[in-house]
């Protein structure tokens, strides 16, 4: 419905897009995430809510509130890319190493 914003189901992406190569709670890509939901949608949060673990799979398309046709990469630092992917395109997704062992440690 447009004009209400809902969250999508990360749990979902978590279960469930092993078959695009993430890797669960061990990590990921955005765009491994969003051939998953190209292929089959998403759940809402509320319908698959987060659980911080991963788990079997149980996503019901017939509860998919949403999904993409298509999404576009920027150039990494690119602050001018970024800016017009937020004003054409839409929501954007951002990626973080949290690889490194005091990541654990931080708050805020």
């Amino acid at each position: 419905k447009y004009g209400t914003l809902k969250s999508m189901s990360e749990q979902n992406l978590v279960d469930c897009s092993w078959c695009c190569g993430n890797q669960g709670c061990n990590g990921g890509w955005p765009y491994q995430a969003y051939d998953y939901i190209i292929k089959n949608g998403i759940e809402g949060e509320s319908d698959y809510p987060y659980t911080a673990q991963d788990d079997t799979c149980t996503y019901d398309a017939s509860q998919s509130f949403t999904s993409i046709s298509s999404y576009v990469e920027t150039p990494s630092g690119d602050e001018i890319a970024l800016q017009e992917a937020v004003q054409n395109e839409g929501p954007v997704s951002v990626c973080i190493d949290a690889g490194q062992g005091s990541f654990g440690s931080y708050g805020g």
